[in-house]
């Protein structure tokens, strides 16, 4: 019939024209298959030239494009010739070639940034050491690890021991504060927390940096030991591991940029690293022979800090921190380390006072007016009958700078974060937990004089009087009770002025954020600026409870993305605890501004690695969907994250490039 033969005509002819088109579509991809981007293709596949050039491809210069063309032959004629099976077939060529191609751009980016990456980090620590080994040309990596492995060694056996006075040569007054409250806390209640079996499986340079101030090596510490608690008399085990169990922990150490490698035993073996004498120190770390401040710095390395691996990130360079350079330039001597060992000093009395219930533990390093404010609180909490059990400090980071006025104080904010169980009952007794073991981030506030000044070789000095040097102890005045100085109105250094919850204005600043171009140590990792992964996850957990439960698939996807930055099971599920306890204070969204900078830190967090899961995707699409955001919103944050890291691991690549050319 005509109708039949005119219908017939139209549906070959639309037929022919979607053959036609669907052909057109591959020879496109087809053709972007044989001249594709040079840079995108041949590292994906490994280094080879795919489009031919040097004989890499399919047989010498033209082999790429002989076999495109042929393979747009072939799909034409299956899908004129037979097209049921020629157009299902080059749908699915297309799209094999489709999402293979842009799996392998994926992965090409992922690749490029752990390469970034890790050239960034390993040039950092070269660029240091070959700065230390400028001006110290004795400076032996492996020697210093060494010692540290010795260092380590000993502070086991002294806090076994509950004897300090072995290790006080070489640590800072802010790790000595932290020993000393929990060697005490342990005597009060009648045991000690026994290090059997020690073992260093390895240690090795996290990261090192140098600067007018300090060289600095962080050295990461695998170790296992069997951690128990035993009897103070009888020395019965009380509670416990049975077997040795292995942690990681970071140690920082450092040294004036002045200081040079020592040729006899220094601090770290118990002798003075001035005049060589052995050491017997009570209190003040000084030399009983030469008079030196044997843990200043100045002759030689001190330990200032230890963090557990889940907590550390590679500091960001110090241009970053708001305030510090206005500071810097009217206190040349001002520095970073000596703020936070002092805050340090800060937090460890404030947990004694409450512990010994008197305000004579913390008030030679609170100002007048918040000396106050404690008094009440810890007057209450003696009422109460209430105390920290167990408390534990994981960060110790400055936050900014807040210049005063002449006349008027300069303010420092400091974040902490530690952990903690609240009880109640007799701290040296029988007592019970009111809450569960929770993490808990607070800012620390800071307050000195406009015109006060640092003490040069005063930075790790942190628990003595500014003026006279002498142990800090003070009148009810606020005077040292050996010189007679004022040292509580922050004349003389810094004091407490206050302490204040983690507000949501500190807690979501954009990862993005361009950063200012450092002027001193140039080769700080910018992959971890912004880099507070477990308060990311902490706030995310918050998320996840607001509906009041977390599913299992939630808490999986919670626990890998901890594993990013190295935090285990236990260690997350802290992290959730704490979001789900009242009491601890988490920062959650309270605009759609906050909520678009917290989805970008998450992502930060995220691709540490380079990479992010699907389960991980569906997570923080469900984050999204609680705080108002899209699906839209999240890939839009996941690719602008990955578009940074990846410019940024081409630039270090190809500074190191270029670094290699020049020294070749």
């Amino acid at each position: 019939m005509p109708e039949e033969r005119v219908a017939r005509s139209i549906c070959s002819s639309s037929r022919n024209r979607f053959v036609i088109r669907l052909i057109g579509l591959s020879a496109v991809v087809l053709a972007s298959v044989a001249i594709g981007p040079p840079d995108v293709w041949a590292r994906a596949g490994g280094g080879g030239g795919f489009g031919g050039g040097g004989g890499g491809g399919g047989g010498g210069g033209g082999g790429g494009g002989s076999g495109g063309g042929e393979i747009i032959v072939f799909f034409w004629w299956l899908c004129t010739r037979h097209p049921l099976i020629g157009i299902p077939a080059t749908i699915a060529f297309v799209a094999f070639l489709f999402y293979g191609g842009r799996s392998a751009r994926e992965g090409h980016v992922t690749r490029t940034i752990r390469r970034g990456q890790a050239l960034q980090k390993r040039t950092a620590k070269e660029a240091a050491i070959a700065a230390v080994r400028t001006r110290d040309p004795a400076f032996n990596p492996h020697e210093f690890l060494g010692r540290v492995r010795t260092a380590f060694v000993k502070i086991q056996h002294a806090w076994s021991e509950q004897n300090l006075s072995t290790v006080r040569p070489f640590i800072s007054d802010g790790i000595l504060e932290r020993f000393s409250l929990q060697v005490g806390m342990q005597k009060a209640e009648g045991y000690r927390n026994l290090m059997q079996d020690v073992t260093i499986h390895s240690a090795d340079v996290a990261a090192a940096y140098t600067d007018e101030s300090f060289d600095t090596f962080h050295v990461r510490i695998r170790a296992s030991a069997v951690d128990t608690n035993v009897d103070l008399k009888s020395g019965r085990r009380l509670s416990g591991s049975r077997r040795a169990e292995e942690f990681v922990e970071i140690w920082s150490f450092h040294r004036r940029p002045g200081a040079q490698t020592l040729s006899k035993p220094g601090a770290i073996e118990g002798n003075c690293p001035r005049c060589a004498a052995p050491l017997d120190i009570v209190d003040v770390a000084k030399c009983g022979s030469c008079g030196a401040q044997v843990n200043s710095g100045e002759f030689d390395w001190v330990l200032a800090e230890i963090t557990q691996e889940m907590e550390w990130h590679v500091p960001a360079t110090d241009v970053l921190v708001p305030g510090l350079a206005d500071l810097r330039a009217r206190d040349p001597h001002f520095s970073i380390q000596h703020i936070e060992d002092r805050v340090s000093v800060m937090f460890w009395r404030m947990r004694a006072a409450e512990f010994y219930r008197s305000l004579d533990r913390v008030r030679p390093v609170l100002s007048d007016e918040y000396a106050k404010t404690i008094s009440a609180e810890l007057k209450q909490m003696e009422a109460r009958g209430e105390f920290w059990k167990d408390p534990a400090v994981g960060k110790v980071e400055i936050i900014d700078v807040q210049p005063g006025s002449p006349g008027e104080q300069d303010r420092v904010r400091v974040k902490v974060r530690w952990s903690g169980t609240y009880s109640e009952g007799d701290p040296t007794g029988r007592s019970r937990a009111l809450r569960r073991k929770a993490i808990y981030t607070h800012v620390f506030v800071l307050a000195r004089d406009h015109d006060a000044k640092s003490v040069e070789n005063g930075a790790f000095h942190s628990a003595g009087c500014p003026s006279c040097g002498a142990p800090i102890d003070v009148n009810k005045d606020g005077a040292c009770s050996f010189c007679g100085a004022t040292i509580t109105d922050g004349r003389w250094d810094w004091v407490l002025a206050d302490v204040q919850p983690f507000t949501p204005d500190l807690a979501f600043r954009a990862a993005s954020t361009p950063a200012p171009a450092p002027v001193h140590r140039e080769h700080v990792d910018p992959f971890e600026r912004d880099g507070d992964a477990e308060l990311s996850l902490a706030i995310l957990a918050k998320v996840m409870f607001a509906d009041g439960e977390m599913s299992p698939q939630e808490r999986d996807a919670l626990v890998r993305l901890g594993s990013h930055r190295s935090l285990t099971e236990g260690q997350v599920q802290l992290v959730i605890d704490s979001a789900q306890t009242t009491q601890a204070v988490v920062p959650t969204p309270k605009n759609p501004r906050q909520a678009v900078q917290h989805l970008e830190q998450l992502v930060h967090a995220v691709l540490a690695d380079g990479q992010i899961s699907r389960r991980e995707r569906k997570l923080l699409s469900r984050y999204a969907e609680k705080v108002d955001l899209s699906v839209a919103d999240v890939k839009m944050a996941i690719s602008k994250e990955r578009r940074s890291a990846y410019a940024r691991a081409r630039r270090q690549i190809k500074a190191g490039r270029s670094s290699q050319t020049t020294l070749g």
